[in-house]
């Protein structure tokens, strides 16, 4: 490690209100995880207003320029909305890039690349891919969280869309009130959120984790995103809806091994019977518990970082 404490790593991630915390969130678990075993991190917002700070990470918005990297640095890439190339100053990507990937094609140039909806990795000359759900990266909370005891019955439903939903989210609340009557309806409200539920479903206003509503639900219906992959660490038995392009992967993946439920949220109709029939069925939601955290055990930033670690 005596080379590696030499070297420094810029993280790059989308942080624009339209990009959701998705992308801010594992980038910020694996800048945690890399400071932890004592690498130098820096972390770059794209599309962010103001600096802000995330589980005691500094994020500062990418200059207009980009960055400059030292020659033996290191850049983690977690963006669909700006190429490595142009986050980098001098016009260039060093040879120790490390990019997220979700969709589409990586970065050529990538030397690691983090899939974990991949199941098999691709052949491609000096690259390496880290792929499965043990290597999806969550905020530290998430990385011992407590046990889950499946509750007979749905008494509190979680409800969120993701930071980026601007109504989607406030909808599908009131279908699962509509699905299941007598349980309490939380509806998690993002930041770049106003919209008011429908009546009777209370509102939990953009908290700083999800860690506390995910272990006190019962049942969680969420966007197919990192809250996804946060419900599978807690065990919460998990309704799973794809709001975005590069959630459709990991979302059949997920539901494939048993650890959520897809659904699909254009067919209002189905979703409401299909909560109904969840809410109402123990030992589905305990298999679907069980296989969720046989999936993601919430230590994947931890083992990204020392295979980073490992490149310096």
């Amino acid at each position: 490690m005596g080379d590696a404490l030499s070297a420094a790593v810029t993280v790059v991630a989308d942080a624009a209100p339209s990009a959701g915390l998705g992308h801010l969130s594992r980038s910020t678990a694996l800048a945690v995880a890399l400071a932890a075993d004592g690498i130098e991190v820096r972390c770059l917002g794209y599309g962010l207003g103001d600096p802000i700070e995330r589980d005691g990470v500094d994020w500062q918005p990418l200059p207009d320029g980009g960055v400059e990297l030292g020659a033996g640095d290191a850049i983690v890439f977690d963006s669909y909305e700006i190429r490595p190339v142009d986050a980098v100053a001098r016009g260039d990507v060093p040879d120790r890039l490390i990019a997220f990937h979700d969709q589409g094609e990586p970065p050529a140039r990538a030397l690691l690349v983090v899939s974990i909806a991949t199941e098999t990795a691709p052949e491609v000359p000096g690259q390496t891919w880290l792929t499965g759900f043990e290597h999806a990266c969550l905020r530290p909370p998430f990385w011992d969280p407590p046990e889950r005891r499946v509750s007979d019955v749905v008494e509190t439903v979680l409800v969120t869309a993701g930071a980026a939903d601007t109504g989607a989210g406030a909808a599908l609340a009131g279908v699962v009130r509509e699905a299941l009557p007598a349980a309490r309806i939380a509806f998690v409200r993002g930041p770049f959120n106003d919209a008011g539920p429908p009546e009777d479903v209370d509102i939990v206003d953009a908290p700083d984790s999800l860690l506390e509503p995910l272990v006190g639900c019962d049942l969680v219906v969420c966007a197919a995103g990192q809250t996804m992959l946060e419900a599978a660490a807690t065990g919460a038995p998990a309704v799973v809806a794809v709001v975005a392009p590069n959630q459709e992967a990991g979302a059949r993946l997920l539901d494939k091994r048993g650890g959520a439920h897809l659904i699909d949220p254009a067919d209002w109709d189905t979703v409401v019977s299909e909560v109904r029939e969840i809410g109402g069925d123990l030992e589905r939601r305990k298999r679907l518990s069980r296989s969720a955290r046989a999936a993601v055990d919430g230590r994947g930033a931890r083992r990204v970082a020392a295979r980073v670690a490992s490149l310096l």
